[in-house]
């Protein structure tokens, strides 16, 4: 059986947030911190990966992010920032964030500074509309142009419709009768048409569109 290591770590305010929220059931469906899968997934496609859970939407990725020394399989005892213990956890992997793509595909720019950013995802969590400057200012502007949605095709329309909803490509191949592979080439299309990086802003764009 292999060994485990006890080690400790003090959490920053917003990962103390985070733990308590896990705790009390205020981040359900989820039950812990994400793994890579389900990172991956959130900043792409919103929806979790992995478990009982797998294909439910979730548009911000929880994680634990530490410069702490540790390997899979080790126990570390957590304190708040404040120094009240909390419990403890048990390393199950250790990945690396793209913070490029997390702040492109999740938050809609990688602009912002950390604590710019660090606003918007308490913001966000709370259920507010969060949107960068760059951004704000487009929607502003967006509403004195033509619809940038009429240069889609009517399938196109469909599938960004079926995204917005926080559908996985797969769900979105389900209910359209396609293929999956046929649903990342409408989307990689209306990225391209809407002038768009990611589906999180052409979803920001339809249900824009909708009011």
């Amino acid at each position: 059986m292999p060994t485990t290591t006890e080690l400790s770590l003090q959490l920053s305010e917003r990962a103390t947030a985070d733990f308590e929220m896990l705790g009390n059931g205020g981040f359900a469906p989820l039950t812990g911190f994400l793994g890579s899968e389900d990172w991956k997934s959130v900043c792409e496609n919103m929806t979790l990966a992995t478990g009982d859970s797998a294909g439910e939407y979730w548009p911000i990725p929880i994680v634990l992010p530490t410069d702490l020394e540790c390997e899979v399989g080790d126990v570390v005892e957590l304190s708040s920032d404040e120094g009240k213990k909390l419990g403890t956890v048990t390393v199950e992997e250790i990945f690396e964030r793209d913070l490029d793509q997390e702040a492109e595909q999740v938050y809609l720019t990688k602009d912002s500074e950390p604590e710019v950013l660090l606003g918007h995802i308490l913001q966000a969590s709370r259920g507010e509309k969060v949107f960068s400057e760059d951004v704000t200012r487009y929607l502003a502007n967006r509403q004195h142009s033509a619809d940038p949605l009429r240069q889609l095709t009517e399938r196109e329309r469909d599938v960004l419709q079926e995204v917005a909803r926080g559908l996985s490509n797969k769900e979105v191949a389900a209910i359209l009768h396609i293929s999956e592979e046929t649903v990342k080439v409408h989307i990689r299309n209306l990225l391209r048409k809407l002038d768009v990086r990611s589906r999180v802003a052409a979803t920001v764009m339809w249900l824009e569109s909708r009011k």
